[in-house]
């Protein structure tokens, strides 16, 4: 069930990236050496394929890691008719019918608007390999900062969940020990440095 829930994070943050970079491409202009005249990076049509190409990369994975936690969920209420198990069961299963119905019904149109736009039959400019190639390249940027986060965010949770079982385990000397940080040589040892010697001020004079 981790692994679902990583999938499903990967594929939120993959969408969220997927807007941002949508909406810089559209808002930066770009002028053409031979005529001069200044475009958006993503015109309409480019913009439609590269959310479209999105959607098909991610909703897979969403529809195949929904479908397991639906099933988790299902388990749990069955081993424990509680309210929250039944809500959370509810929810899931409304979820993923939502997410495998919408599927069923934009996957078809959006894989021929892709598969036309890449071909060059929608226009003439979808015919530009320089314009495939960017869309391409920026769902590939979307996709990998979506993995990416979602990895940083685990291995950090899983980081301080270590040091949090650590220290919840150690013997009350060693938790002393770690709140009060390293001990000092001279301590260690049993040997105790003149500066570090506690005299009298007569003695000292």
């Amino acid at each position: 069930m981790n692994w679902m829930g990583a999938v499903m994070a990967a594929v939120g943050f993959t969408w969220c990236y997927s807007i941002l970079i949508g909406v810089a491409a559209t808002n930066i202009p770009i002028t053409d050496e031979d005529t001069g005249i200044s475009a958006p990076l993503l015109d309409q049509a480019g913009l439609e394929v590269f959310f479209d190409l999105a959607y098909l990369i991610i909703i897979f994975p969403c529809l195949g890691s929904g479908l397991a936690i639906m099933t988790a969920s299902w388990g749990a209420w069955w081993r424990h008719k509680s309210t929250g198990n039944t809500i959370n069961a509810g929810w899931n299963t409304y979820a993923n019918l939502h997410n495998f119905y919408t599927a069923i019904e934009v996957v078809p149109d959006k894989w021929a608007n892709v598969t036309d736009y890449f071909s060059g039959g929608s226009s003439s400019s979808s015919s530009d390999s320089n314009k495939n190639t960017l869309i391409l390249i920026l769902v590939a940027i979307a996709v990998l900062g979506g993995i990416l986060t979602t990895w940083s965010i685990i291995s950090y949770s899983a980081r301080s969940a270590g040091m949090r079982r650590r220290y919840k385990y150690m013997s009350d000397q060693d938790r002393q020990q770690e709140d009060e940080g390293p001990v000092p040589y001279w301590e260690k040892d049993g040997y105790v440095p003149r500066d570090k010697r506690k005299t009298s001020i007569w003695r000292a004079v």
